[in-house]
């Protein structure tokens, strides 16, 4: 039961510090969960002014962004691809 416990001290303190607490009181279990639960609240207070359209204005233009990363990633590979094809045909050239 205690390594039951222990394993679950550990991942609320994980989430404790990932959310940017600081952990160097050595708060109990539930003082970080009752902190992490009032931090969700103000989170979800603030989602909850956040318009409609907003919000899918702000995922359309994460959606554009990652389409742009994943383009840009594709034309870095297909340069790298073309130089190391002219690079194998002119040393291919050379030996014949």
């Amino acid at each position: 039961m205690q390594d039951i416990v222990n394993s679950l001290h550990a991942e609320v303190r994980n989430m404790y510090e990932s959310c940017g607490f600081d952990f160097a009181a050595t708060p109990t279990t539930l003082f970080m969960i009752g902190d992490l639960e009032a931090r969700l609240e103000d989170l979800l207070a603030i989602n909850a002014r956040i318009s409609p359209a907003h919000m899918m204005k702000a995922k359309k233009e994460r959606a554009n962004k990652k389409r742009e990363w994943k383009l840009s990633q594709q034309e870095a590979i297909q340069k790298n691809f073309q130089v190391l094809l002219v690079q194998r045909i002119s040393r291919s050239a050379r030996n014949n």
